[in-house]
């Protein structure tokens, strides 16, 4: 890839997860010449450090430097990094790029190339995997990038080969850059819009307009497929293509077979993948059997084995109030919920309801903003936690065989006991194993 050849390129973020990683080594594959900067220190950075360690890389750790943002042809931004950052505005000033790997991938792909795009609030991850699955048993040769665990987007510009096809998740942030290079996938997926990200966001306004990155900028050949909510009706019938509207209701949801994750909120990703495979020439009778095989990625209302009796499901990923009640709306029987956290939006009033209606039990860990959804509820329905060993053991303590014991938290990771959401779920795994 000629593009990079030779061009100073800082990334602004290595992190820890591994998607910087792979996108540094790609571009030193390329000849760029590269300047890693990050807020985080050589000791916490190490293990992604250690998987770059034979390439020629310049590293400025445990803060950032104006000059870095200078003296180079581009800056490779994480996506959780703000366009209103003064580093980015510093660059910008200077009349140097920002993009992030998805932009970039889209900019440079061949043009044959199929791209999916699939975002909204909530069922981004679930339907992208859906969508990859079914095409993969279709037999399509298919590629996952975006917003998944572990995977950089950029190295796929040396893998994917004409008419193949790359289903893409894409957060809000991830289309930020969509904006900037004014271009858009082939078929863009809307799962659902509601509050989130408030904590980044000036508005919910502004939130919904980085959403608009996935339709704004496509042609009348291409396709806009969406829940048919009547917000999402709204909101984007400035589509410049037709979108397609689809619900529980259309012929779609009669073609569904049994699905393994219980839900409203999963058979509705599942028709809006079962529409993309059927745009992409897949056979109905092939789609149902990819979705009746299918058992959801990790981390999404995942099924664990019992443990003493109890059926207990890791939805670690539900991290507002509006995640935690699709959980909620999908199970039965006596729930015993662990939430707690940082709040990425303060409206908890209609989930404390449904704990409250349904005198759901719920294990509280003590953290930031956990008040916001305590203070709603009935206090004889809390159990408090003062760490995360608290929260397994309460749960169980608070249930019997045949309970649901639901891990859905409501709220974000970052606090006293997790530096992000993997650690949690790691944190809360673990635990696990002493009831089994």
């Amino acid at each position: 890839m000629h593009y990079f050849k030779d061009k100073k390129i800082t990334v602004m973020g290595l992190g820890l997860l591994g998607r910087s990683v792979a996108d540094i080594q790609y571009l030193v594959k390329h000849g760029a010449i590269v300047t890693v900067t990050d807020l985080k220190n050589k000791d916490q950075l190490q293990n992604s450090i250690d998987r770059l360690r034979d390439l020629d890389v310049v590293y400025h750790l445990a803060g950032h430097r104006y000059e870095d943002f200078e003296n180079c042809d581009l800056v490779l931004k994480s996506a959780g990094i703000s366009l209103s950052n003064p580093y980015i505005l510093h660059a910008k000033k200077n009349n140097i790029r920002v993009a992030m790997d998805e932009e970039l991938f889209m900019e440079l792909k061949d043009p044959s190339i199929v791209t999916v795009g699939v975002t909204g609030t909530r069922g981004k991850t679930t339907t992208t995997y859906m969508i990859s699955h079914i095409l993969k048993h279709c037999g399509k040769i298919v590629y996952d990038g975006g917003n998944i665990d572990n995977t950089a987007t950029l190295p796929l510009l040396d893998i994917v080969k004409k008419d193949e096809i790359v289903v893409l998740e894409l957060s809000s942030w991830q289309l930020q850059g969509f904006h900037e290079s004014r271009i858009s996938p082939n078929i863009a997926i809307i799962t659902n819009f509601y509050p989130d990200h408030l904590n980044y966001y000036d508005s919910l306004e502004q939130y919904w307009f980085d959403k608009t990155a996935i339709y704004q900028y496509q042609n009348p050949a291409s396709y806009d497929i969406c829940i048919a909510s009547a917000s999402l009706k709204e909101l984007i019938k400035d589509a410049p293509c037709k979108p397609i509207f689809i619900s529980l209701d259309t012929q779609h949801s009669q073609l569904l077979p049994e699905l393994y994750t219980p839900g409203i909120h999963t058979k509705e990703n599942a028709i809006l993948a079962f529409c993309v495979a059927q745009e992409l020439g897949c056979q109905n009778e092939k789609i149902g059997e990819a979705l009746a095989k299918f058992k959801g990625p990790h981390g999404r209302l995942e099924h664990l084995q019992d443990y003493v009796g109890r059926i207990v499901y890791n939805d670690n990923s539900s991290t507002t109030p509006d995640a935690t009640l699709m959980a909620l709306n999908a199970l039965e029987g006596p729930i015993v919920l662990l939430v707690g956290g940082t709040a990425k939006v303060s409206d908890y009033q209609k989930l404390a309801n449904v704990i409250n209606e349904r005198s759901i039990r719920i294990c509280a860990l003590q953290e930031k903003d956990t008040h916001l959804l305590t203070q709603l509820v009935n206090p004889a329905l809390i159990s408090w936690c003062d760490n995360p060993s608290d929260w397994i053991d309460n749960a169980f303590g608070l249930s019997k065989a045949g309970d649901t014991i639901l891990l859905s938290p409501a709220f974000a990771s970052f606090g006293a006991f997790f530096a992000n959401v993997y650690e949690r779920e790691g944190r809360f795994l673990e635990d696990l194993k002493r009831y089994i």
